[in-house]
């Protein structure tokens, strides 16, 4: 189901995910408890904002109307075990994009620019104007002006840094600016195509396992244009050029030993795996985390 609201006009903040995490470990039913404002120290409309980004990035899900941590939320925030619980790491950064903006609902704007608007540059009226012609295409509930408006505000602050003198914790209010994906000029703004080269290639190796467990579960070969072009794809969420992706890609069969490789015979270019990979494994080798 396509989603223009939840987040209260809030992107999240440094140590909203991990006071959500915390909440949810300890009473499932937190979001809809009258307790919740005090519990969590926050207003009202910050306690559904930290619901709706938790349930964005994946740190919890929900089912049967019950809110579950993930493997992904524990893998982070766990207090024994959790890799980064405060985001001090870019690379966890990387990791909370990708859960972001490669899942339709219930982040659709996240989705939509990231996967299907292929202009580098674009005002914010342009943006809204792009999203509008997209839920027309796909016959999607239309949200009113104001809705989407203030939807598309959030999407921006989200990765565009706030320069407010007034206030410092403003400025800096949600993590994923440090991406630097997105840069904006007088109003306008360009997708950075650049940031994802210095990102490391265990987030792009996660990335590949999930997008592939999750779309092709069957298959031990895929064409290359299968990461170009599907939606919700590494290449398109990270705004990558080709080159990089390569270049990735190359490494990642370096740091695999192989088990992920890159053949080009006859023209056909495909990305083989020869057997099931642990993503959770990859980021523990990475991070050098022993079980």
């Amino acid at each position: 189901m396509a989603t223009f609201s939840g987040h209260e006009t809030f992107p999240f903040r440094y140590g909203w995910l991990k006071k959500g995490y915390d909440a949810v470990i300890k009473k499932p039913n937190i979001f809809s408890s009258p307790d919740a404002i005090v519990e969590l120290g926050v207003g009202k409309n910050m306690v559904n904002s930290i619901r709706y980004w938790g349930l964005a990035t994946q740190v919890f899900k929900k089912k049967n109307n019950k809110l579950y941590i993930t493997e992904f939320g524990k893998f982070i925030f766990d207090d024994k075990r959790g890799i980064d619980p405060y985001l001090e790491d870019i690379f966890t950064l990387w990791l909370l994009h990708w859960k972001l903006a490669s899942t339709f609902d219930p982040a659709t704007t996240w989705y939509l620019v990231f996967n299907e608007i292929n202009k580098s540059l674009f005002t914010k009226d342009e943006l809204i104007a792009d999203i509008k012609l997209l839920i027309q295409k796909h016959s999607y509930k239309m949200p009113s002006d104001n809705t989407l408006k203030r939807d598309i505000d959030v999407f921006l602050r989200t990765y565009v840094l706030k320069i407010d003198k007034g206030s410092i914790e403003e400025s800096f209010e949600c993590p994923l600016t440090e991406l630097n994906l997105i840069i904006e000029d007088n109003g306008i703004y360009r997708f950075n195509l650049a940031a994802s080269e210095n990102m490391p290639s265990s987030v792009l190796l996660f990335a590949i396992l999930e997008f592939w467990d999750n779309n092709f579960p069957k298959k031990k070969n895929l064409a290359l244009d299968e990461f170009i072009y599907k939606n919700g794809s590494p290449f398109k969420v990270f705004k990558m050029t080709y080159e990089t992706f390569l270049s990735k890609i190359f490494e990642i069969e370096k740091i695999t030993n192989g088990i992920i490789s890159y053949d080009e015979t006859a023209g056909l270019k495909q990305i083989y795996k020869k057997r099931q990979i642990d993503k959770f494994n990859v980021l523990k080798k990475h991070l050098a985390i022993k079980d």
